[in-house]
């Protein structure tokens, strides 16, 4: 009542949610577990975790997209050894106020507690399934998961009295708390079957996350920032990870960098150190050597990409390499992989920062570049080439390019091209990400942010139709 505003922290509502799991939730598991005859000191510390697991956990998934299995045992074994560390500490503390020898002593054994704690700890992560990254669930399971936990709790008290003999309601109460753990945990970040394109919001950078209607995923790019390793680094662990666990990612099936600047590779040390990746696929035409000099411990295969090779990932769509053409090329930024999606009748076109000469080139080859998507190279740079956009002639045009940045993308004479092309030009310094879905038929385009009277408006890339546009795919 004092301050209403707490309701809205997320540290206050897990802490309340815990203590009433385990004051609520306890006492019956309690009552069930020396039921089961377990000991007193097995029991207890048993059931203060679960309880305090079940009272939490729909907001340990909405907010931070993790289940972790493994808590339980890791309560059992840690806890104990955490009221030791503290006794030996304290000890240590005031044993050192008498005699500073003595407090060393007894310090060199808080650090032995404390080394095995860490050890058990770590062990702990490495077992398989001992977490998980879930999709977030919409915010309407969270009070559907505790209305059903308190219905599941009274039905196991007694308090609710199902017209059906004792075994029936046993199965019946055994039936509901797996549909209730069901609504949580089922994965409700599926693409439906159908192509999902991400245009992640990197700042000055690319990020690009393909979700194909098999469920396999490939991330081009992973933004970063140019000159700025640390800062690249940063990006990855703050934007890129934390928007795939969102979306309940925990492998990726291919990392594609198309090539080595670092607003495009700067994000994947963080990437492959956080997200299973089953392989790198780098252009032909540039040099790795420092990316991968940083990743070799990670043993990731590493394949070799360039004009005329497609990327096998799904039998519903085909992911085709059009750039680079040749073996040797100065600039990187012409080195890009290019790479077309075609899912039926809609086709994306995901052009690295390619700039005039590598657009010319393709055009020249005659290569295929009809598309519905069109990644705008390099930022929407001024090193663009009129006629490249009115040969692909998109519907839509995404530029990932960040606000007020220090090179003036994106260029005022590049929109004006893309609009003569007849595309809608979103970017992500005023849409924020882009989220492009596609059945081969029809487009949905969703957006984090929309303008209003100029101002921007924030909103949920997947959950808010604020920035929707629908657009019929071209026949």
């Amino acid at each position: 009542a004092w301050e209403p505003s707490s309701l809205f922290e997320v540290g206050f509502q897990l802490s309340f949610a815990a203590t009433w799991g385990i004051l609520y939730l306890g006492p019956p598991l309690g009552e069930l577990f020396r039921r089961w005859a377990l000991p007193r000191w097995l029991s207890v510390p048993l059931q203060v975790t679960l309880a305090a697991q079940a009272g939490t956990l729909p907001l340990l998934v909405y907010y931070f997209n993790l289940f972790t299995p493994v808590a339980p045992l890791a309560n059992l074994l840690l806890v104990p050894l955490v009221g030791a560390i503290m006794l030996a500490g304290f000890t240590g503390c005031l044993a050192g106020i008498v005699l500073l020898p003595l407090g060393e002593m007894v310090n060199a054994v808080t650090g032995l507690l404390i080394d095995l704690f860490l050890g058990l700890a770590g062990l702990l992560v490495t077992l398989p399934g001992s977490s998980l990254y879930l999709a977030s669930p919409p915010p309407h399971v969270i009070p559907l998961w505790y209305a059903g936990l308190i219905f599941w709790m009274e039905i196991a008290r007694g308090s609710i009295n199902l017209p059906l003999p004792e075994a029936p309601r046993k199965a019946a109460a055994a039936v509901c708390g797996v549909i209730l753990c069901a609504v949580v945990l089922v994965p409700w970040g599926g693409t439906g079957g159908k192509l999902q394109v991400h245009f992640v919001d990197v700042g000055q950078g690319d990020c690009i996350l393909v979700r194909f209607p098999g469920g396999r995923t490939m991330l081009v790019d992973a933004g970063g920032k140019l000159g700025d390793p640390e800062g690249g680094l940063k990006v990855g662990e703050a934007v890129v990870v934390p928007y795939l666990r969102r979306l309940g990612i925990n492998k990726l099936d291919v990392l594609v960098v198309t090539h080595p600047h670092g607003d495009h590779y700067g994000g994947v040390p963080a990437v492959l150190e956080k997200v299973r990746v089953g392989a790198l696929v780098l252009s032909a035409a540039a040099d790795y050597s420092a990316m991968l000099s940083r990743l070799a411990p990670l043993d990731i295969p590493v394949y070799r990409a360039a004009a005329g090779q497609a990327l096998r990932l799904s039998d519903q769509v085909d992911v085709f390499v059009l750039a680079p053409v040749r073996q040797t090329i100065d600039n990187l930024n012409n080195a890009s992989l290019v790479l077309r999606l075609d899912y039926r009748d809609v086709s994306f076109l995901l052009t690295g920062d390619i700039e005039r000469e590598a657009q010319r080139e393709l055009l020249s080859n005659g290569t295929a570049l009809r598309a519905e998507v069109l990644k705008v190279p390099h930022h929407g740079s001024e090193l663009s080439e009129p006629r490249f956009f009115a040969a692909v002639s998109p519907e839509l045009a995404v530029v990932q390019v960040g606000y007020n940045n220090r090179f003036g993308h994106p260029s005022a004479a590049t929109l004006d091209a893309l609009r003569a092309a007849g595309a809608r030009v979103l970017r992500t310094d005023r849409d924020g990400a882009v989220l492009v879905v596609t059945d081969g038929k029809e487009i949905e385009v969703s957006t984090a942010r929309r303008h209003s009277r100029g101002a921007q408006a924030a909103g949920c890339v997947l959950n808010t139709p604020a920035g929707g546009i629908n657009i019929p795919s071209a026949r």
